[in-house]
């Protein structure tokens, strides 16, 4: 047992990991992890803070700090900027905590951490935590709560796989120096009520931004930008965005570079998109995908399983999973404008509702007419083939070939806007051809099947075309 957390690194032999588990609530200057140490902080339930007026956790080794929802990282020197509570040299990873409050309440008044939460000058992992810093009006405020690089740190590398950040603060991410990727989390700026804070996430010198999920909301009321400041480039290929409460200015500003490749905004976005993009409106959002070839030369191009391009007569992949329709490209951007619904069909009257699975809509409103490789999961019992029709108006069933089956799936393709019926034929009895009821408005059942079978199925598909 040692009394300080330092005393423990510098008894830490060179070369070898050293897990270091708190014990009570740690209140120091400063903690150093030199080079050539290997070092890993489990808080265990315990806070960690930093009375300097500088940074308090600094790395130039490799740290691992293993904290959870109940350990709080902070600085208490808020006169100036530049009190960070991490500070990373070396290579460093994060894997729970809450850093830059002194408590776990989201939404109250923060007075502590006058400085980044976590300032990477070096290697970075972030999968998991908390991170904010204290809000604007105490001594100006004006810091972010994760920043990644310098002018004098340009190859600064940072990854978050997952992290919350919020606040009433200047920011959520910055980047003046090398690359921050940001593949999930929350990222949430303002309460509505405050005027004077700034960006979700801003660059500077040659640092860039690539988002490739999350959610990221500014309510702020004010003309500043959601991204923005000067040079650099953001980059967009997923996530969903918010900007809430804005009054006047633009979604960008200033000279830096918006690159926006996918994601769904609550406002139009079509003035940042990057060429080969387009976006569609769904209620009331705006989703940017990669935007379908309108040629006439029909060609289809694709990797095997999902289509990569393609003009009048491409394929989009429609495939039904637990309940939600997907269509993606190879790259899982949407393919023209198509939008889908999946609906219970337990209490449709056209159909017997006992053996009814799913109705699906699907919509093309760009003028596309797209041949749709549809995906459907069913039950296909041993000794039964799946046998699909599509419902003709005027002649009744027409028959559809069945691309694939298996147990669990049927796969066919179609170009129709129509209805479409499965029904499970005995592979030994001759195909059943249904007809229609007397008032001519819907099919005969499903034929009674043998005792033993329990779960014949009905499909019915509206499927795509313009």
């Amino acid at each position: 047992v040692y009394a300080t957390v330092q005393d423990a690194i510098d008894d830490a032999p060179s070369g070898m990991e050293t897990e270091i588990t708190l014990m009570n609530d740690v209140v120091d200057t400063s903690i150093c992890i030199p080079e050539g140490k290997t070092i890993s902080i489990v808080t265990n339930g315990y806070d960690m803070v930093g009375l300097a007026d500088s940074g308090f956790i600094i790395n130039h080794g490799v740290l691992t700090m293993d904290g959870d929802a109940g350990s709080h990282i902070y600085t208490m020197d808020v006169w100036a900027q530049g009190r960070h509570a991490v500070v990373n040299y070396g290579t460093m990873t994060i894997n729970g905590g809450v850093f830059g409050d002194s408590d776990s309440d989201k939404t109250n008044a923060n007075s502590v951490q006058r400085g980044n939460a976590v300032r990477n000058y070096g290697t970075m992992t972030i999968n998991g935590g908390s991170f904010t810093v204290c809000d604007n009006y105490v001594n100006g405020g004006y810091a972010y709560a994760i920043a990644n690089g310098s002018s004098s740190y340009p190859d600064a590398v940072m990854t978050i796989n997952y992290a919350e950040a919020y606040g009433s603060i200047n920011g959520i991410l910055a980047s003046d120096g090398g690359r921050m990727a940001v593949y999930d989390g929350s990222y949430v700026l303002g309460d509505g009520t405050e005027n004077n804070l700034w960006r979700i996430a801003y660059t500077s010198g040659n640092g860039t931004i690539e988002i490739f999920d999350g959610e990221y909301t500014r309510e702020v009321n004010n003309a500043y930008a959601f991204f923005g400041y000067e040079e650099g480039s953001i980059t967009i290929n997923g996530g969903m965005f918010y900007d809430l409460n804005r009054s006047g200015g633009s979604f960008k500003d200033n000279d830096y570079e918006l690159h926006i490749k996918g994601g769904t905004f609550n406002i139009d976005v079509s003035s940042y998109l990057e060429p080969g993009y387009s976006q569609i409106v769904m209620n009331d959002m705006y989703s940017v995908g990669k935007a379908p070839s309108q040629s006439a030369s029909g060609a289809v191009v694709s990797d095997g399983e999902n289509v990569v391009a393609g003009g009048i007569g491409s394929t989009a992949d429609i495939t039904l999973q637990s309940g939600s329709v997907t269509i993606s490209s190879s790259d899982g951007s949407p393919i023209g404008n198509l939008s889908v619904s999946v609906i219970d069909r337990t209490n449709d009257n056209m159909y017997d509702d006992s053996a009814a699975q799913f109705e699906i809509d699907i919509v093309v409103d760009d003028g596309v007419r797209y041949r749709a490789e549809i995906t459907v999961p069913a039950v296909i019992p041993s000794g039964f083939t799946p046998v699909m029709y599509y419902i003709d108006g005027d002649r009744g069933l027409e028959p559809v070939e069945v691309s694939t089956y298996s147990s669990s799936s049927v796969t066919f393709v179609t170009d129709h806007t129509t209805s479409f019926v499965m029904f499970l034929d005995a592979e030994d009895a001759p195909g059943y051809v249904p007809g229609w009821d007397d008032d001519d408005d819907y099919p005969i059942v499903v034929p009674e099947q043998p005792e033993s079978d329990d779960d014949s199925e009905i499909a019915v598909i509206v499927a795509a075309a313009a």
